[in-house]
Protein backbone atom coordinates (compact mmCIF):
# COMPACT_ATOMS: atom_id res chain seq x y z
CA UNK A 1 0.00 0.00 0.00
CA UNK A 2 1.00 3.69 -0.67
CA UNK A 3 2.25 5.01 2.70
CA UNK A 4 3.73 8.68 1.90
CA UNK A 5 3.40 10.83 -1.23
CA UNK A 6 6.70 13.74 -1.75
CA UNK A 7 5.95 15.76 -4.11
CA UNK A 8 8.06 18.91 -5.23
CA UNK A 9 8.33 21.64 -7.34
CA UNK A 10 5.33 20.07 -9.65
CA UNK A 11 3.29 22.36 -11.39
CA UNK A 12 1.60 24.55 -8.50
CA UNK A 13 3.21 22.71 -5.65
CA UNK A 14 6.37 23.83 -4.04
CA UNK A 15 6.47 20.74 -1.47
CA UNK A 16 3.77 18.24 -0.32
CA UNK A 17 4.73 15.28 2.13
CA UNK A 18 1.45 13.58 2.67
CA UNK A 19 1.10 10.28 4.84
CA UNK A 20 -1.58 7.46 3.93
CA UNK A 21 -3.03 4.58 5.88
CA UNK A 22 -5.10 2.08 5.01
CA UNK A 23 -8.67 1.52 4.47
CA UNK A 24 -10.17 4.63 2.60
CA UNK A 25 -8.79 8.01 2.43
CA UNK A 26 -11.30 10.60 0.94
CA UNK A 27 -9.67 13.77 -1.28
CA UNK A 28 -11.79 16.83 -1.35
CA UNK A 29 -11.45 20.49 -2.10
CA UNK A 30 -12.98 23.07 -4.15
CA UNK A 31 -12.98 22.96 -8.01
CA UNK A 32 -9.34 23.87 -9.61
CA UNK A 33 -7.77 23.63 -5.87
CA UNK A 34 -5.28 21.10 -7.89
CA UNK A 35 -6.97 17.36 -7.17
CA UNK A 36 -6.27 16.84 -10.54
CA UNK A 37 -2.08 17.87 -10.27
CA UNK A 38 -2.24 15.84 -7.26
CA UNK A 39 -3.08 12.57 -9.60
CA UNK A 40 -0.78 13.86 -11.96
CA UNK A 41 2.29 13.70 -9.65
CA UNK A 42 1.12 10.19 -8.42
CA UNK A 43 1.17 9.22 -12.17
CA UNK A 44 4.58 9.72 -12.61
CA UNK A 45 5.42 7.05 -10.02
CA UNK A 46 3.49 4.97 -12.82
CA UNK A 47 5.99 5.33 -15.55
CA UNK A 48 3.60 8.15 -17.62
CA UNK A 49 5.51 10.24 -19.73
CA UNK A 50 6.57 13.62 -18.74
CA UNK A 51 8.36 17.05 -19.85
CA UNK A 52 10.00 19.97 -18.52
CA UNK A 53 6.45 22.01 -18.18
CA UNK A 54 4.94 19.91 -15.43
CA UNK A 55 7.75 21.51 -13.49
CA UNK A 56 6.84 24.13 -10.95
CA UNK A 57 7.80 27.99 -12.76
CA UNK A 58 11.28 29.28 -12.07
CA UNK A 59 12.70 26.03 -10.69
CA UNK A 60 15.38 23.52 -12.50
CA UNK A 61 13.41 19.96 -11.57
CA UNK A 62 10.64 18.30 -9.97
CA UNK A 63 10.48 14.82 -7.89
CA UNK A 64 7.74 12.93 -6.63
CA UNK A 65 8.52 10.02 -3.90
CA UNK A 66 6.03 7.45 -3.41
CA UNK A 67 6.98 4.72 -0.40
CA UNK A 68 4.95 1.90 -0.67
CA UNK A 69 4.53 -1.05 1.73
CA UNK A 70 5.03 -4.30 0.19
CA UNK A 71 5.57 -6.99 2.22
CA UNK A 72 2.38 -8.93 2.01
CA UNK A 73 2.65 -8.79 -1.31
CA UNK A 74 4.81 -11.51 -3.63
CA UNK A 75 6.98 -9.19 -5.36
CA UNK A 76 10.50 -10.66 -4.72
CA UNK A 77 10.21 -12.34 -7.59
CA UNK A 78 10.36 -8.65 -9.78
CA UNK A 79 13.03 -7.43 -7.81
CA UNK A 80 15.43 -10.53 -8.61
CA UNK A 81 14.56 -10.46 -12.09
CA UNK A 82 15.17 -6.79 -12.48
CA UNK A 83 18.46 -6.77 -10.08
CA UNK A 84 16.81 -4.96 -7.19
CA UNK A 85 17.60 -4.41 -3.79
CA UNK A 86 14.28 -5.55 -2.02
CA UNK A 87 12.59 -3.86 1.17
CA UNK A 88 9.48 -3.94 2.78
CA UNK A 89 9.16 -0.72 2.38
CA UNK A 90 10.05 0.34 -1.11
CA UNK A 91 11.09 4.12 -2.08
CA UNK A 92 10.22 5.12 -5.43
CA UNK A 93 11.17 7.92 -7.10
CA UNK A 94 10.90 10.05 -10.13
CA UNK A 95 12.85 13.08 -11.27
CA UNK A 96 12.51 15.73 -14.31
CA UNK A 97 14.85 18.10 -14.70
CA UNK A 98 13.78 21.54 -16.80
CA UNK A 99 15.62 20.05 -20.03
CA UNK A 100 12.67 17.50 -20.40
CA UNK A 101 15.17 14.15 -19.45
CA UNK A 102 13.88 12.01 -16.43
CA UNK A 103 15.33 9.43 -14.34
CA UNK A 104 13.21 6.52 -12.31
CA UNK A 105 14.36 5.32 -9.42
CA UNK A 106 13.68 1.37 -7.08
CA UNK A 107 15.47 1.92 -3.65
CA UNK A 108 17.95 3.99 -5.54
CA UNK A 109 18.26 1.87 -8.08
CA UNK A 110 18.36 4.04 -11.58
CA UNK A 111 15.50 2.16 -13.70
CA UNK A 112 14.10 2.12 -17.25
CA UNK A 113 10.03 3.72 -17.69
CA UNK A 114 9.05 0.49 -18.49
CA UNK A 115 10.64 -1.43 -15.35
CA UNK A 116 9.17 1.26 -13.26
CA UNK A 117 5.60 0.78 -15.15
CA UNK A 118 5.80 -3.21 -14.83
CA UNK A 119 6.53 -2.80 -10.88
CA UNK A 120 4.11 0.30 -10.22
CA UNK A 121 1.27 -1.36 -12.38
CA UNK A 122 1.35 -4.28 -9.57
CA UNK A 123 1.14 -1.50 -6.18
CA UNK A 124 -1.56 0.89 -7.95
CA UNK A 125 -4.41 1.57 -10.10
CA UNK A 126 -5.79 4.94 -10.98
CA UNK A 127 -9.02 5.35 -12.52
CA UNK A 128 -9.30 9.15 -14.00
CA UNK A 129 -12.15 10.72 -14.93
CA UNK A 130 -12.26 10.28 -18.22
CA UNK A 131 -11.58 6.36 -17.76
CA UNK A 132 -15.45 5.88 -17.57
CA UNK A 133 -15.29 6.55 -21.40
CA UNK A 134 -12.88 3.60 -22.17
CA UNK A 135 -15.83 1.05 -21.00
CA UNK A 136 -17.64 1.29 -23.98
CA UNK A 137 -14.36 0.19 -26.03
CA UNK A 138 -14.33 -3.49 -26.77
CA UNK A 139 -10.43 -3.92 -25.53
CA UNK A 140 -10.95 -2.38 -21.93
CA UNK A 141 -14.07 -4.99 -22.20
CA UNK A 142 -12.28 -8.08 -22.89
CA UNK A 143 -8.97 -6.78 -19.64
CA UNK A 144 -12.28 -6.44 -16.98
CA UNK A 145 -13.07 -9.91 -17.97
CA UNK A 146 -9.33 -11.22 -17.90
CA UNK A 147 -8.61 -9.75 -14.71
CA UNK A 148 -11.45 -10.64 -12.97
CA UNK A 149 -11.04 -14.59 -14.48
CA UNK A 150 -7.33 -14.09 -13.21
CA UNK A 151 -6.29 -14.89 -17.20
CA UNK A 152 -2.91 -12.75 -16.41
CA UNK A 153 -0.15 -15.64 -16.70
CA UNK A 154 -2.42 -16.99 -20.05
CA UNK A 155 -2.33 -13.75 -21.91
CA UNK A 156 1.18 -13.80 -21.05
CA UNK A 157 1.95 -17.28 -22.44
CA UNK A 158 -0.72 -16.05 -25.78
CA UNK A 159 1.86 -12.93 -26.34
CA UNK A 160 4.25 -15.46 -26.59
CA UNK A 161 2.57 -17.62 -28.77
CA UNK A 162 1.77 -14.83 -30.75
CA UNK A 163 4.89 -13.47 -31.09
CA UNK A 164 6.55 -17.17 -32.34
CA UNK A 165 3.68 -16.99 -34.97
CA UNK A 166 4.33 -14.19 -36.47
CA UNK A 167 7.71 -14.57 -36.30
CA UNK A 168 7.12 -17.97 -38.24
CA UNK A 169 4.80 -16.45 -40.62
CA UNK A 170 7.63 -13.88 -41.22
CA UNK A 171 10.37 -16.98 -42.10
CA UNK A 172 7.98 -18.57 -44.28
CA UNK A 173 6.82 -15.73 -46.40
CA UNK A 174 10.74 -14.71 -46.45
CA UNK A 175 11.11 -18.58 -47.74
CA UNK A 176 8.99 -18.35 -50.26
CA UNK A 177 9.46 -15.70 -51.84
CA UNK A 178 13.24 -16.38 -51.81
CA UNK A 179 12.12 -19.78 -53.34
CA UNK A 180 10.02 -18.33 -56.18
CA UNK A 181 12.60 -16.20 -57.13
CA UNK A 182 15.54 -18.64 -56.74
CA UNK A 183 13.54 -20.69 -59.23
CA UNK A 184 13.24 -18.28 -61.86
CA UNK A 185 16.69 -17.63 -61.52
CA UNK A 186 17.71 -22.14 -61.54
CA UNK A 187 18.17 -22.24 -65.30
CA UNK A 188 20.57 -19.82 -65.29
CA UNK A 189 22.47 -20.85 -62.18
CA UNK A 190 22.25 -24.55 -63.86
CA UNK A 191 23.71 -23.20 -67.03
CA UNK A 192 26.56 -21.45 -65.72
CA UNK A 193 27.49 -24.56 -62.83
CA UNK A 194 27.45 -26.85 -66.20
CA UNK A 195 29.60 -24.10 -68.22
CA UNK A 196 32.15 -23.97 -65.18
CA UNK A 197 32.15 -28.04 -64.57
CA UNK A 198 32.83 -28.39 -68.52
CA UNK A 199 35.66 -25.87 -68.40
CA UNK A 200 37.60 -28.51 -65.71
CA UNK A 201 38.86 -25.64 -63.49
CA UNK A 202 42.23 -26.08 -61.77
CA UNK A 203 44.78 -23.43 -59.99
CA UNK A 204 47.66 -22.93 -61.60
CA UNK A 205 46.46 -23.62 -64.83
CA UNK A 206 46.90 -20.40 -66.34
CA UNK A 207 49.84 -19.54 -65.55
CA UNK A 208 51.10 -23.28 -66.76
CA UNK A 209 49.29 -21.91 -69.90
CA UNK A 210 50.64 -18.78 -70.62
CA UNK A 211 54.31 -20.98 -70.48
CA UNK A 212 53.58 -23.75 -72.72
CA UNK A 213 52.03 -20.98 -75.16
CA UNK A 214 55.25 -18.78 -75.21
CA UNK A 215 57.02 -21.97 -75.88
CA UNK A 216 54.85 -23.32 -78.60
CA UNK A 217 55.45 -19.39 -80.32
CA UNK A 218 58.94 -20.05 -79.86
CA UNK A 219 59.05 -23.68 -81.30
CA UNK A 220 61.40 -23.03 -84.05
CA UNK A 221 63.59 -20.83 -82.19
CA UNK A 222 64.09 -23.16 -79.70
CA UNK A 223 64.83 -26.24 -82.31
CA UNK A 224 67.35 -24.83 -83.89
CA UNK A 225 69.13 -23.52 -80.94
CA UNK A 226 69.19 -26.68 -79.61
CA UNK A 227 70.43 -28.31 -82.50
CA UNK A 228 73.60 -25.90 -82.71
CA UNK A 229 74.35 -26.61 -79.12
CA UNK A 230 74.03 -30.24 -79.55
CA UNK A 231 76.43 -29.76 -82.44
CA UNK A 232 78.68 -27.64 -80.84
CA UNK A 233 79.04 -30.14 -78.13
CA UNK A 234 79.47 -33.36 -79.73
CA UNK A 235 80.29 -32.94 -83.63
CA UNK A 236 80.93 -36.34 -85.75
CA UNK A 237 81.32 -34.20 -88.76
CA UNK A 238 84.69 -33.53 -88.06
CA UNK A 239 85.02 -29.96 -86.94
CA UNK A 240 86.45 -28.82 -83.47
CA UNK A 241 83.80 -29.54 -80.52
CA UNK A 242 83.65 -29.88 -76.75
CA UNK A 243 83.12 -33.20 -75.81
CA UNK A 244 86.13 -34.33 -78.30
CA UNK A 245 88.71 -31.86 -77.47
CA UNK A 246 88.21 -32.29 -73.54
CA UNK A 247 88.35 -35.90 -74.58
CA UNK A 248 91.68 -35.41 -76.08
CA UNK A 249 93.09 -33.19 -73.73
CA UNK A 250 92.05 -35.45 -70.98
CA UNK A 251 93.94 -37.70 -72.82
CA UNK A 252 97.04 -35.75 -73.27
CA UNK A 253 97.15 -35.22 -68.91
CA UNK A 254 96.96 -38.06 -67.81
CA UNK A 255 100.18 -39.66 -70.00
CA UNK A 256 102.11 -37.64 -68.02
CA UNK A 257 100.30 -36.80 -64.90
CA UNK A 258 103.00 -38.70 -62.40
CA UNK A 259 106.19 -36.31 -64.15
CA UNK A 260 104.65 -32.99 -63.04
CA UNK A 261 102.60 -32.24 -59.29
CA UNK A 262 100.56 -29.96 -60.63
CA UNK A 263 99.10 -31.87 -63.14
CA UNK A 264 97.06 -34.52 -60.97
CA UNK A 265 94.83 -31.92 -59.56
CA UNK A 266 94.65 -30.29 -63.40
CA UNK A 267 93.96 -33.53 -64.93
CA UNK A 268 91.12 -34.19 -62.34
CA UNK A 269 89.13 -30.96 -62.97
CA UNK A 270 89.49 -31.27 -66.70
CA UNK A 271 87.64 -35.06 -66.27
CA UNK A 272 84.85 -33.54 -64.07
CA UNK A 273 84.32 -31.02 -66.79
CA UNK A 274 84.14 -33.39 -69.42
CA UNK A 275 81.43 -35.61 -67.38
CA UNK A 276 79.56 -32.55 -66.97
CA UNK A 277 79.46 -31.30 -70.54
CA UNK A 278 78.61 -34.63 -71.66
CA UNK A 279 75.58 -34.58 -69.20
CA UNK A 280 74.62 -31.19 -70.58
CA UNK A 281 74.70 -32.28 -74.28
CA UNK A 282 73.01 -35.51 -73.00
CA UNK A 283 70.27 -33.38 -71.45
CA UNK A 284 70.29 -30.87 -74.62
CA UNK A 285 69.58 -34.05 -77.10
CA UNK A 286 66.93 -35.54 -74.92
CA UNK A 287 65.38 -31.78 -75.12
CA UNK A 288 65.96 -31.67 -78.99
CA UNK A 289 64.54 -35.16 -79.57
CA UNK A 290 60.99 -33.76 -77.66
CA UNK A 291 61.12 -30.27 -78.94
CA UNK A 292 58.30 -30.73 -81.92
CA UNK A 293 56.94 -27.61 -83.53
CA UNK A 294 52.65 -28.52 -83.23
CA UNK A 295 51.06 -25.44 -84.34
CA UNK A 296 47.83 -27.44 -83.96
CA UNK A 297 48.94 -27.49 -80.28
CA UNK A 298 48.90 -23.91 -80.11
CA UNK A 299 45.85 -23.23 -81.19
CA UNK A 300 44.54 -26.31 -78.74
CA UNK A 301 46.55 -23.97 -76.26
CA UNK A 302 45.35 -20.59 -77.03
CA UNK A 303 41.45 -21.71 -77.25
CA UNK A 304 41.46 -23.36 -73.59
CA UNK A 305 43.10 -19.63 -72.61
CA UNK A 306 40.71 -17.52 -74.57
CA UNK A 307 38.10 -19.60 -72.63
CA UNK A 308 39.63 -19.25 -69.20
CA UNK A 309 39.86 -15.45 -69.69
CA UNK A 310 36.30 -15.40 -70.98
CA UNK A 311 35.14 -17.25 -67.84
CA UNK A 312 36.53 -14.51 -65.62
CA UNK A 313 35.25 -11.82 -67.13
CA UNK A 314 32.00 -12.98 -67.46
CA UNK A 315 31.86 -13.59 -63.77
CA UNK A 316 34.04 -10.63 -62.81
CA UNK A 317 36.76 -12.21 -61.47
CA UNK A 318 41.26 -11.89 -61.73
CA UNK A 319 41.95 -15.02 -61.57
CA UNK A 320 41.09 -18.76 -61.64
CA UNK A 321 41.44 -19.10 -58.04
CA UNK A 322 38.30 -16.51 -57.81
CA UNK A 323 36.76 -18.41 -60.50
CA UNK A 324 37.02 -21.42 -58.79
CA UNK A 325 35.23 -19.68 -55.52
CA UNK A 326 32.69 -18.63 -58.14
CA UNK A 327 32.40 -22.21 -59.13
CA UNK A 328 31.86 -23.74 -55.73
CA UNK A 329 29.57 -20.95 -54.89
CA UNK A 330 26.72 -21.35 -57.52
CA UNK A 331 26.68 -24.79 -56.90
CA UNK A 332 26.14 -24.46 -53.56
CA UNK A 333 23.34 -21.22 -54.63
CA UNK A 334 21.92 -24.11 -57.08
CA UNK A 335 21.90 -27.30 -54.55
CA UNK A 336 19.68 -24.52 -51.84
CA UNK A 337 17.47 -24.06 -54.46
CA UNK A 338 17.27 -27.90 -55.29
CA UNK A 339 16.25 -27.81 -51.42
CA UNK A 340 14.22 -25.20 -51.07
CA UNK A 341 11.33 -27.46 -51.23
CA UNK A 342 12.24 -29.11 -48.62
CA UNK A 343 12.82 -25.96 -46.49
CA UNK A 344 10.14 -24.71 -47.51
CA UNK A 345 7.99 -27.21 -46.07
CA UNK A 346 10.04 -27.90 -42.91
CA UNK A 347 9.42 -23.69 -42.33
CA UNK A 348 5.29 -24.48 -43.65
CA UNK A 349 5.62 -26.74 -40.60
CA UNK A 350 6.88 -24.86 -38.15
CA UNK A 351 4.37 -22.26 -38.88
CA UNK A 352 1.16 -24.55 -38.78
CA UNK A 353 2.76 -26.10 -35.35
CA UNK A 354 2.84 -22.46 -34.12
CA UNK A 355 -0.52 -21.59 -35.18
CA UNK A 356 -1.89 -24.82 -33.11
CA UNK A 357 -0.13 -23.64 -30.24
CA UNK A 358 -1.71 -19.97 -30.23
CA UNK A 359 -4.91 -21.73 -30.84
CA UNK A 360 -4.85 -24.06 -28.25
CA UNK A 361 -3.72 -20.81 -25.58
CA UNK A 362 -6.29 -18.72 -27.03
CA UNK A 363 -8.89 -21.66 -26.84
CA UNK A 364 -7.89 -21.83 -23.28
CA UNK A 365 -8.45 -17.89 -23.14
CA UNK A 366 -12.25 -18.13 -24.59
CA UNK A 367 -12.98 -21.22 -21.88
CA UNK A 368 -11.57 -18.55 -18.90
CA UNK A 369 -13.34 -15.57 -20.29
CA UNK A 370 -16.85 -17.92 -21.01
CA UNK A 371 -16.33 -19.42 -17.94
CA UNK A 372 -16.13 -16.39 -16.18
CA UNK A 373 -19.03 -13.90 -17.78
CA UNK A 374 -22.17 -14.82 -15.80
CA UNK A 375 -20.56 -14.52 -12.23
CA UNK A 376 -19.39 -10.97 -13.82
CA UNK A 377 -23.13 -10.57 -14.72
CA UNK A 378 -24.36 -11.28 -11.65
CA UNK A 379 -22.03 -9.55 -9.25
CA UNK A 380 -22.37 -6.17 -11.56
CA UNK A 381 -26.27 -6.75 -11.51
CA UNK A 382 -26.51 -6.92 -8.27
CA UNK A 383 -24.31 -4.08 -7.16
CA UNK A 384 -26.03 -2.03 -9.77
CA UNK A 385 -29.58 -2.92 -8.01
CA UNK A 386 -27.58 -1.24 -4.82
CA UNK A 387 -26.72 1.97 -6.84
CA UNK A 388 -30.11 2.41 -8.10
CA UNK A 389 -30.32 1.03 -10.85
CA UNK A 390 -32.95 -2.07 -10.25
CA UNK A 391 -33.38 -3.35 -13.66
CA UNK A 392 -29.96 -2.81 -14.87
CA UNK A 393 -29.22 -5.68 -17.42
CA UNK A 394 -25.65 -6.84 -18.79
CA UNK A 395 -24.64 -9.44 -21.14
CA UNK A 396 -21.00 -10.06 -22.30
CA UNK A 397 -20.56 -11.45 -25.45
CA UNK A 398 -17.46 -13.19 -26.53
CA UNK A 399 -16.57 -14.04 -30.26
CA UNK A 400 -14.66 -16.37 -30.89
CA UNK A 401 -12.05 -17.17 -33.89
CA UNK A 402 -11.48 -13.04 -35.10
CA UNK A 403 -8.56 -12.50 -36.06
CA UNK A 404 -5.49 -13.36 -33.73
CA UNK A 405 -4.08 -11.36 -31.53
CA UNK A 406 -1.48 -10.84 -28.33
CA UNK A 407 -4.67 -11.49 -26.62
CA UNK A 408 -5.89 -14.38 -28.13
CA UNK A 409 -8.98 -14.51 -30.71
CA UNK A 410 -11.80 -13.65 -29.20
CA UNK A 411 -13.60 -10.40 -29.17
CA UNK A 412 -15.37 -9.21 -26.70
CA UNK A 413 -18.75 -6.52 -26.17
CA UNK A 414 -20.16 -5.63 -23.31
CA UNK A 415 -24.11 -4.94 -23.94
CA UNK A 416 -26.70 -3.00 -21.55
CA UNK A 417 -29.81 -1.82 -20.56
CA UNK A 418 -30.82 0.18 -17.56
CA UNK A 419 -34.58 -0.99 -17.78
CA UNK A 420 -36.42 -4.55 -18.70
CA UNK A 421 -38.33 -2.33 -21.46
CA UNK A 422 -35.11 -1.44 -23.85
CA UNK A 423 -33.08 -4.07 -25.59
CA UNK A 424 -29.62 -5.02 -24.73
CA UNK A 425 -27.22 -2.70 -26.52
CA UNK A 426 -23.46 -1.65 -26.95
CA UNK A 427 -22.85 0.08 -23.64
CA UNK A 428 -21.96 3.00 -25.58
CA UNK A 429 -24.68 3.41 -27.17
CA UNK A 430 -27.12 3.45 -24.35
CA UNK A 431 -25.42 3.99 -20.98
CA UNK A 432 -25.59 7.64 -19.26
CA UNK A 433 -22.77 9.18 -17.47
CA UNK A 434 -24.15 8.38 -14.18
CA UNK A 435 -24.36 4.73 -15.43
CA UNK A 436 -21.28 4.46 -16.72
CA UNK A 437 -19.72 5.88 -13.30
CA UNK A 438 -21.49 2.62 -11.31
CA UNK A 439 -20.70 0.67 -14.01
CA UNK A 440 -17.38 1.22 -13.64
CA UNK A 441 -17.14 1.41 -9.87
CA UNK A 442 -18.95 -2.39 -10.09
CA UNK A 443 -16.33 -3.75 -12.75
CA UNK A 444 -13.29 -1.94 -10.34
CA UNK A 445 -14.55 -3.58 -7.35
CA UNK A 446 -14.23 -6.96 -8.66
CA UNK A 447 -11.07 -6.49 -10.84
CA UNK A 448 -9.13 -5.22 -7.68
CA UNK A 449 -10.44 -8.11 -5.62
CA UNK A 450 -9.25 -10.86 -8.62
CA UNK A 451 -5.64 -9.22 -8.59
CA UNK A 452 -5.18 -8.54 -5.41
CA UNK A 453 -4.06 -4.90 -6.04
CA UNK A 454 -2.84 -3.27 -2.75
CA UNK A 455 -4.33 0.44 -3.63
CA UNK A 456 -6.54 1.92 -6.00
CA UNK A 457 -7.08 5.71 -6.80
CA UNK A 458 -10.34 7.29 -7.64
CA UNK A 459 -10.48 10.20 -9.30
CA UNK A 460 -14.30 11.41 -9.26
CA UNK A 461 -15.58 7.90 -10.04
CA UNK A 462 -19.24 9.09 -8.42
CA UNK A 463 -19.50 11.92 -11.66
CA UNK A 464 -23.10 12.03 -12.61
CA UNK A 465 -24.59 10.76 -9.41
CA UNK A 466 -26.13 12.45 -6.47
CA UNK A 467 -28.36 11.44 -3.19
CA UNK A 468 -28.90 8.04 -2.06
CA UNK A 469 -27.03 6.90 -4.88
CA UNK A 470 -24.13 8.95 -3.79
CA UNK A 471 -23.90 7.21 -0.48
CA UNK A 472 -24.81 3.75 -2.00
CA UNK A 473 -21.91 4.11 -3.75
CA UNK A 474 -19.89 5.42 -0.70
CA UNK A 475 -20.69 2.16 1.08
CA UNK A 476 -19.35 -0.15 -1.67
CA UNK A 477 -15.97 2.11 -1.85
CA UNK A 478 -15.59 1.55 2.08
CA UNK A 479 -16.45 -1.95 1.58
CA UNK A 480 -13.82 -2.63 -0.82
CA UNK A 481 -11.58 -0.58 1.61
CA UNK A 482 -11.59 -3.48 3.89
CA UNK A 483 -9.61 -5.62 1.50
CA UNK A 484 -7.43 -3.19 -0.29
CA UNK A 485 -6.25 0.62 0.06
CA UNK A 486 -8.48 3.10 -1.62
CA UNK A 487 -7.52 6.53 -2.17
CA UNK A 488 -11.06 8.26 -3.26
CA UNK A 489 -11.06 11.76 -4.95
CA UNK A 490 -14.85 12.98 -4.78
CA UNK A 491 -16.75 16.06 -4.90
CA UNK A 492 -19.53 14.46 -3.25
CA UNK A 493 -20.24 15.03 0.80
CA UNK A 494 -21.80 11.23 0.85
CA UNK A 495 -18.47 9.54 -0.66
CA UNK A 496 -16.50 12.06 1.58
CA UNK A 497 -17.61 10.75 5.25
CA UNK A 498 -17.29 6.94 4.37
CA UNK A 499 -13.35 8.05 4.60
CA UNK A 500 -11.28 6.95 7.48
CA UNK A 501 -8.83 9.28 6.30
CA UNK A 502 -9.79 12.78 4.84
CA UNK A 503 -7.11 15.04 2.83
CA UNK A 504 -8.05 18.23 1.51
CA UNK A 505 -6.77 20.31 -0.99
CA UNK A 506 -6.54 23.71 -1.40
CA UNK A 507 -4.91 26.77 -2.98
CA UNK A 508 -3.08 29.50 -1.03
CA UNK A 509 -2.00 32.66 -2.18
CA UNK A 510 1.23 34.86 -0.78
CA UNK A 511 3.06 37.28 -2.49
CA UNK A 512 1.23 36.97 -5.65
CA UNK A 513 2.29 33.36 -5.78
CA UNK A 514 -0.44 30.67 -5.81
CA UNK A 515 0.30 27.09 -4.61
CA UNK A 516 -1.29 23.64 -4.07
CA UNK A 517 -1.40 22.70 -0.32
CA UNK A 518 -2.88 19.52 1.24
CA UNK A 519 -3.62 19.08 5.07
CA UNK A 520 -5.24 15.96 7.02
CA UNK A 521 -7.95 17.08 8.58
CA UNK A 522 -9.08 16.20 12.09
CA UNK A 523 -12.81 15.56 13.32
CA UNK A 524 -14.45 18.98 13.10
CA UNK A 525 -12.31 20.24 10.54
CA UNK A 526 -14.21 17.07 8.18
CA UNK A 527 -17.44 18.67 9.87
CA UNK A 528 -17.17 21.58 8.48
CA UNK A 529 -15.58 20.56 5.08
CA UNK A 530 -18.58 18.18 4.69
CA UNK A 531 -21.44 20.86 5.73
CA UNK A 532 -19.74 23.20 2.85
CA UNK A 533 -20.32 20.29 0.49
CA UNK A 534 -23.71 19.75 1.58
CA UNK A 535 -24.34 23.79 1.49
CA UNK A 536 -21.84 25.60 0.10
CA UNK A 537 -19.14 28.30 1.84
CA UNK A 538 -22.26 29.54 3.96
CA UNK A 539 -22.60 27.31 6.76
CA UNK A 540 -25.76 26.57 8.55
CA UNK A 541 -26.31 24.76 11.88
CA UNK A 542 -28.14 22.48 9.47
CA UNK A 543 -25.91 21.51 7.53
CA UNK A 544 -23.31 21.10 10.08
CA UNK A 545 -26.13 18.46 11.72
CA UNK A 546 -26.21 16.97 8.01
CA UNK A 547 -22.49 16.31 8.13
CA UNK A 548 -22.22 15.06 11.57
CA UNK A 549 -24.60 12.52 10.73
CA UNK A 550 -22.95 12.19 8.03
CA UNK A 551 -19.89 10.92 9.26
CA UNK A 552 -21.49 8.86 12.03
CA UNK A 553 -23.29 6.65 10.12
Amino acid sequence: MLQQLRIENFALIDKLDISFESGLCTITGETGAGKSILLGGLSLLLGNRADSTIIKSGENNCIVEGHFNIKAYKLPPFFEENDLDYDDITIVRRLVSSSGKSRAFINEIPVTLQTLRDFSLQLIDIHSQHENLSLANSIFQQKVVDAIAGNALLLDTAAAAYRSMLDAEKAYQRLKSESERAKEEEEYIRFQVEQLAAASLKLGELTELEAEIKQLTHAEEIKAALTSAENALDSESGEISGIPALTEADAYLKRVVEYLPALPELSERLYSCLIEVKDIAREITLLNDHQDINPERLITVQQRMDLLYTLMQKHKCKSEDQLIAIQSDLEQELLLILNSDEELKKSEDNLTEQELKFRAIALQLNKARNGIKEQIISKTEDMLKKLGIPNARLAIEIEANSAPTVTGSDKVTFLFSANMASPLLDMGRVASGGEMSRLMLALKAQMAKAIDLPTIVFDEIDAGISGEIAHKMGEIIAQMAQAMQVVNITHLPQIAAKGSQHLMVYKETLNGNTTTKIKRLDSEERVVEIAKMLSGQKLSEAAMQNARELLAQ
